[in-house]
């Protein structure tokens, strides 16, 4: 069988806030919270579970694509995903456990750490990307990689060098990336684009040291047809240019492109690469494989040298200008528009780069023993496998007192940022002005304070002066600096800033007397809310610490709120020998009786520091506070319309039933009433564990008035609510294999048809997916293979997921 390989990138650009660790929401991937969390729902997790159905349309198989595909993931969107969906992480895991077992080599890849276009780096952060992609590798997947893939296959001699050097045994590039091709005793041969892709080649170390890099060229038409053909969502079609591509070299068969093609780009992408990967690659005479096991049965014999000068890479037809000229090159961008802001960005980012180059150097050394090194070691801190001691013990110059450990972590963790923000998808895309931009530009911004905390002497002027040189398309916008001070500074989440939405906050709901938040460890001295009328006066003593660098400050805040949206604040560093104790007394004594403007004066004389208002909330914070600030308000006007719904409900019927089309004004008031009520009964009758039918009699009574009526309600949280339900009982069913679990989850399906209500049956199908494996086994009694069955058909499952004999 003719070996085939499917290589898919995945990858999101760095989107964490560089000061809370966290992402902020961003409307734009609506109706998620933000672009990871819709990604990992429409591609991620669909294909480590992808569905092969039968000819019903009924479940056959779920599998994991992982186990098939090579595959490489950006470390940071792992890192993510291991915290906020571990399910979908350990499949991507296992799925190289289990090609590991199958294949002898495992189907993942490592990338290099921050997607830096590794060509236009500097020695130390080529060097630093490639041994931080390997470590993060080794610490997910329990094993050494074998290959790396380079961000955007970006690739020039230097950068061949020191994946040799750090030990990588392959990488994969796009054809036109190759040069010339010397066989085995005979000359070179020029060949570019037209290279035979069917085998791997051997590229030397410049250092003529014997030592060399395995280098795979994939076939670069077949990897277009699956990204952007759409006739190769027909799986027949896809395997017949898979099957075509190979005919002429008869040797390997491979594709490589954006991981994101198979369920974000193309939807349910997943399901026509599991059944070709799965089910009919074998009917073309074709065996998916990874690299590693191909490579480890077909040694390199042929040499290959790359184009050589600045680099090149799969998504620039000009080398690597992409990356810091206007070369042409460019996404979403309109015919008068220009990318010569990439010059300027790249400059500015430079500036920042070598201003921390200077403070480690200089600052490092009189705390580490070898600063680059330990840089080089820091991965193994942010990735919890390395202590903070154990690090210091290893790398300190001696033992180091607190302020010195804490300037430390500021440098290293300053060097960290200064490559997360050479990120690629700074340059990728078609404005100055794009959110990808400004995420590298928060990432500079950070490195700046981050070497001012330390006491280095910043050159804030100049970036500016280099960021006004890079001029937006966009009319209005202006120029890198207008956008610095429009989107990076005011994303800045600084202790104070902490602080001040922490204030703001105790003034709607009481706070926790220690806790995390937003990249911050808060402990609360002292803390003091009361309301007066609708007035709301806050103070608070905290002590504010970074996780990442372990810096403290002690703050002083006082807030207050005065009805609306009129919420005022100040906050203030406080030394160790001053006392807020006395100062918030006077704001006590004066709030029962003072005037709202001699109030104010007060809070910015005794706490004389930032004055803050609702700006200073956090993403997160604002929804909280706002609609706690206007939950009086919005209950008022719930109570008109329902008084207005409840007095006329009876004519709006005999309207309804006369057959007049009734206005919107007409429909508002009952729309809101019974949304509101709905909402209500769903959460009394279903709650996160699940709930009980017999409590959604009153939500069976509204939807039943509102589809008569024809009044529009959004379902989505009952919708939300019974898919919790169902998957609730399908998992305590699948753990007990008893009867009376089984009919629970009937009554709940029956529940959903009854309702005409579609609920999402995967993690359901999954469970009883994995519990249908023992009935396929013989490993089950009789009763239990009864229940099987049952719970399998009434999900969607087909009869071969259960039975040998299904088919």
């Amino acid at each position: 069988m003719r070996p085939f390989v499917l290589h898919a990138h995945f990858y999101q650009p760095e989107r964490l806030n560089p000061w809370t660790g966290a992402l902020d929401p961003e409307p734009s991937a609506a109706p998620d919270r933000d672009w990871n969390e819709r990604i990992l729902r429409e591609c991620y997790r669909p294909n480590g579970t992808a569905r092969i159905f039968d000819g019903q349309r009924r479940v056959e198989r779920i599998v994991n694509n992982y186990e098939r595909l090579s595959f490489n993931f950006g470390p940071t969107l792992l890192a993510w995903m291991e915290q906020a969906h571990p399910d979908a992480y350990a499949r991507i895991i296992d799925g190289d456990r289990r090609s590991t077992v199958s294949a002898g080599h495992g189907n993942a890849l490592a990338q290099a750490f921050n997607h830096m276009i590794l060509p236009l780096a500097n020695d130390r952060d080529r060097r630093t990307q490639i041994l931080w992609g390997l470590a993060d590798f080794r610490h997910r997947f329990g094993r050494e990689a074998e290959g790396m893939w380079l961000p955007e296959t970006a690739a020039d001699r230097a950068t061949i060098d020191a994946l040799i050097d750090a030990g990588v045994g392959f990488t994969v590039l796009a054809p036109r990336q190759a040069a010339r091709v010397r066989r085995s005793g005979g000359d070179w041969d020029d060949v570019g684009e037209s290279v035979d892709t069917g085998r791997p080649y051997r590229h030397p170390h410049s250092d003529g040291s014997g030592r060399s890099l395995a280098v795979f060229l994939y076939d670069g038409g077949l990897a277009q047809g699956f990204a952007f053909d759409p006739a190769m969502a027909d799986t027949a079609v896809l395997l017949e240019r898979v099957a075509a591509s190979g005919a002429s070299h008869g040797g390997l068969i491979s594709a490589a492109l954006d991981g994101e093609t198979f369920g974000h780009h193309h939807h349910f992408g997943e399901l026509g690469l599991a059944y070709a990967l799965f089910e009919a690659a074998e009917t073309r005479d074709l065996r998916p494989t990874s690299y590693a096991a191909y490579l480890a049965e077909h040694p390199p014999v042929d040499e290959l040298e790359i184009v050589g000068g600045e680099g090149t890479a799969w998504s620039c037809a000009h080398g690597v200008g992409r990356w810091y000229r206007d070369c042409g090159c460019a996404t979403d961008s309109l015919p008068t528009w220009n990318q010569e802001w990439r010059t300027p960005l790249r400059r500015a980012l430079d500036t920042v780069r070598d201003a921390a180059i200077e403070a480690f150097e200089l600052h490092g050394a009189d705390l580490l023993k070898a600063p680059w090194a330990a840089r080089d070691d820091y991965i193994g801190v942010r990735l919890g496998s390395v202590t903070p001691a154990r690090f210091l013990q290893r790398h300190g110059l001696r033992d180091l007192g607190a302020e010195q450990q804490t300037d430390l972590w500021s440098l290293l963790e300053a060097q960290r940022h200064a490559m997360v923000m050479y990120t690629s998808c700074g340059w990728f895309f078609a404005d100055v002005s794009g959110i990808e931009t400004v995420y590298v530009l928060r990432s500079a911004l950070r490195v700046l304070e981050l070497l001012a905390e330390t006491g280095v002497a910043t050159p804030d002027e100049e970036v500016l002066d280099v960021l006004a040189l890079a001029r937006s398309n966009k009319a209005g916008v202006g120029t890198g600096a207008d956008v610095w001070r429009s989107q990076v500074e005011p994303a800045a989440v600084r202790p104070t800033r902490v602080a001040a939405h922490l204030a703001l906050v105790g003034l709607v709901r009481p706070l926790r007397s220690e806790g995390d938040t937003a990249g911050h460890h808060v402990r609360l001295r002292t803390h003091r809310r009361e309301q007066r009328g609708h007035a709301a006066l806050s103070t608070a003593h905290m002590t504010v610490t970074s996780l990442a660098t372990g810096r403290a400050h002690d703050y002083a805040v006082a807030a207050t709120h005065l009805g609306g949206l009129d919420l005022h604040g100040a906050v203030a560093p406080l030394s160790e020998e001053e006392d807020f104790t006395a100062t918030a007394e006077q704001l006590w004594t004066a709030f029962p009786t003072a005037p709202v403007a001699r109030l104010l004066r007060l809070i910015g004389r005794l706490v004389h520091g930032e004055e803050f208002g609702i700006e200073q909330l956090l993403p997160d914070g604002r929804q909280e506070v706002v609609g706690a600030v206007f939950s009086d308000l919005a209950e008022r006007f719930g109570e008109q319309y329902s008084r207005l719904y409840h007095d006329h409900r009876r004519i709006l019927e005999m309207l309804t039933e006369a057959g007049y089309d009734l206005p919107r004004e007409l429909r508002a008031p009952a729309e809101l009433t019974l949304a509101a009520e709905l909402d209500r009964r769903v959460a009394e009758a279903l709650p996160a564990g699940g709930g009980d039918i017999a409590d959604l009699a009153a939500v069976r009574e509204i939807i039943a008035v509102a589809r008569a009526q024809g009044y529009a309600l959004d379902l989505t949280p009952l919708q939300d609510a019974l898919t919790r339900a169902v998957t609730h009982a399908a998992v305590a069913a699948c753990a007990s294999l008893g009867a009376a679990d089984a009919a629970t989850v009937e009554r709940w399906l029956t529940l959903c048809g009854d309702l005409q209500i579609d609920v999402d049956l995967s993690r359901a199908q999954e469970h009883a997916y994995e519990v249908a494996a023992r009935a396929r086994a013989g490993r089950l009694g009789p009763e239990e293979e009864a229940v099987v069955a049952a719970l399998g058909q009434r999900l969607g499952l087909s009869p071969v997921a259960w039975s040998a004999t299904g088919r």
